[in-house]
């Protein structure tokens, strides 16, 4: 049993990354669905909408092509990890993250035919987001920094 674990705790990580950032996700979309509120009065606060396109309501209305993009993207993101066979924490954690929130946006649009948005900057002019959004960015910026700066490519 250690030597699986141990032969796999890269993947481990994705999936526990995935699962927990995935829950959070639905979670806080159920919580502050239809709610509106300061939280930081002139700086954030939560503003529950529908989107049916992606950031900054960007091809609204074409809820199936972004549904079919974004199954794509995570067929290709499989594909990606399987080949690519994570080696590193800071890769693994990426890849969880953006799994996350790929899957949580994608959801929102095979079931409901929009995205759950809920969290909005207000002191300047910033599309309103959701933790999907949020595991998508951050996990995009780790996956940057680890290629930048980590990766050595085997020869």
């Amino acid at each position: 049993m250690k030597n699986i674990i141990k032969n796999n705790k890269f993947y481990i990580i994705i999936v526990a990354i995935f699962v927990l950032g995935l829950a959070l996700d639905l979670i806080t979309k159920i919580v502050f669905a239809n709610q509106n509120f300061d939280i930081i009065n002139g700086v954030l606060s939560v503003y529950y909408t529908q989107n049916s396109g992606a950031g900054f309501s960007l091809f609204s209305d074409y809820t199936f092509l972004l549904t079919i993009f974004s199954a794509i993207i995570l067929i290709g993101l499989v594909v990606f990890n399987i080949k690519f066979k994570p080696n590193s924490k800071l890769f693994s954690v990426s890849m969880g993250l953006i799994f996350a929130g790929a899957v949580g946006n994608f959801l929102d649009r095979v079931f409901l035919g929009s995205v759950r948005d809920f969290i909005r900057f207000d002191f300047i002019n910033f599309p309103i987001f959701n933790l999907a959004d949020c595991c998508l960015t951050i996990g995009a910026v780790l996956l940057c920094v680890f290629m930048l700066f980590v990766y050595k490519e085997k020869k």
